[in-house]
């Protein structure tokens, strides 16, 4: 397949992008089992987890163009995919977390009446059934102790993926700036 982009910090992403634009489909394989080593400290992770949002947004840059391509086939859904977390996701948490600030000090009024508030528990909903359905397909992973933490989770692991993210962002744009080089994909578009 040619290697891999060597600017892409996620070489697993840009891998399965290449492939994808290949034809070639990647399939899931529930009986392969893979084991990582986490960062021990917080500002290890912060750092393995920063290269990594690095990586992403240069492999999603890199493929944006495949969104709306109707030939790119499953890999649009990928790149959809990035661009709703990195971008979306994203923005919501920070809009979100300015408005409750602004609400606590008063500096405005926030309600969440009525359908806002269905949207709200729906958005809380849907994170806690993603954790669980990635629990289910783990032995004994799948229970009341896990499903309970991912509600800690929904409000500690995502504040510090903002935190990560705007710091890949932050780097990656210091990173275009000191080089041009190092923002242009394989093809040679920014």
């Amino acid at each position: 397949m040619g290697g891999w982009d060597v600017n892409a910090l996620a070489e697993d992403t840009e891998i399965s992008f290449r492939l994808y634009r290949m034809g070639y489909y990647i399939k899931f394989i529930p009986q392969a089992v893979t084991w990582e080593q986490e960062p021990q400290k917080l500002k290890q992770w912060f750092k393995q987890r920063t290269r990594w949002v690095k990586g992403n947004l240069y492999v999603l840059k890199s493929n944006f163009k495949y969104a709306f391509d109707p030939h790119a086939g499953i890999m649009r859904l990928d790149v959809i995919y990035y661009a709703l977390v990195y971008l979306l996701m994203f923005s919501s948490l920070i809009f979100s977390d300015i408005i409750f600030v602004i609400g606590i000090l008063g500096l405005g009024h926030v309600t969440l009446g009525g359908f806002s508030s269905l949207l709200w528990e729906m958005a809380i909903l849907l994170f806690v059934l993603n954790v669980a359905i990635t629990l289910s397909v783990e032995r004994n992973e799948f229970n009341l102790n896990n499903i309970l933490l991912t509600f800690v989770m929904l409000f500690t692991y995502a504040k510090m993926w903002v935190l990560v993210v705007a710091n890949g962002m932050i780097q990656g744009i210091r990173g275009c700036a000191l080089s041009k080089r190092s923002c242009l994909g394989q093809d040679g578009t920014l």
